[in-house]
């Protein structure tokens, strides 16, 4: 029986085909059509971030309905149990009145929405927003959860062979281990040395504020001219990938055996 966070995690390469149709037909006008190419190369840095943004609210939906399968409400974690109150108490800062909330709804067989979890919309998919949505589950500073990676931080020796040999085996990997609840992902995490670490500024946040900063800067009309070339947006659209295969380990090892 599978689950909702390994259908999610099989259905993300599929989510990409049409970036990587624009991938391929920039590569066949780089050299023949300047402003096609120089359009193309634009509307990749665009729909890289949108894909990010999108992958975020089916990553917080698959979870939920993983947790709704499994799990009664009293049996959850204590920080998503909070923010489902949330929704209901406005004032964080309400302890008590949450902390009777939360017996409360330990009574009852409660089913958790993916609204209270996620950012207000449209909202860009930056470093606070994936830190909001992951606090939301308890999970805090979670850019620090990948400064001791030593094979994730290869990823920016920008070898595009070396990024997709990372990312194709972690997907395997992943696949196999979310296949039941709770997931068994204990060998990955240590594999890949996934661990809360210090809070200083590391390779991928810098990474994902300079995507959404390119993106910001197209569609605000900061840039009209291309600045971007086709392999580099290759490159981070595979990097983007392995980064959405790491916060779906990051997520679901909240229930791992």
């Amino acid at each position: 029986m599978s689950t909702s966070m390994q259908e999610f995690l099989l259905s993300i390469e599929n989510n990409w085909q049409e970036v990587d149709i624009l991938i391929r037909k920039a590569k066949d006008v780089k050299e023949s059509e300047e402003a096609l190419y120089n359009a193309l190369c634009r509307s990749i840095t665009i729909l890289i971030v949108s894909h990010m943004e999108g992958f975020l609210k089916l990553l917080v939906k698959s979870f939920i309905d993983d947790l709704n399968t499994n799990c009664e409400f009293k049996d959850l974690k204590k920080g998503i149990q909070r923010t489902y109150c949330l929704t209901y108490i406005e004032d964080e800062k309400q302890t008590e009145k949450i902390n009777k909330l939360i017996d409360k709804f330990s009574e009852y067989k409660c089913r958790l929405s993916s609204e209270g979890f996620l950012f207000e919309k449209n909202k860009n998919p930056n470093v606070q927003i994936i830190q909001i949505i992951f606090s939301n589950f308890g999970i805090t500073k979670v850019f620090t959860w990948f400064n001791e990676s030593e094979i994730l931080n290869e990823i920016f020796e920008d070898s595009l062979f070396r990024i997709k040999e990372i990312q194709m085996t972690l997907k395997d990997e992943l696949s196999l281990k979310l296949s039941s609840f709770p997931f068994d992902l204990n060998e990955i995490i240590e594999k890949y040395e996934i661990k809360k670490a210090k809070n200083v500024s590391n390779l991928w946040e810098d990474f994902i504020k300079d995507i959404n900063q390119k993106r910001h800067s197209i569609v605000h009309g900061n840039v009209f001219s291309n600045t971007e070339d086709i392999h580099s947006l290759e490159l981070r659209k595979e990097k983007v990938i392995v980064f959405q295969y790491m916060l779906i380990l990051v997520l679901a090892s909240l229930y791992t055996n």
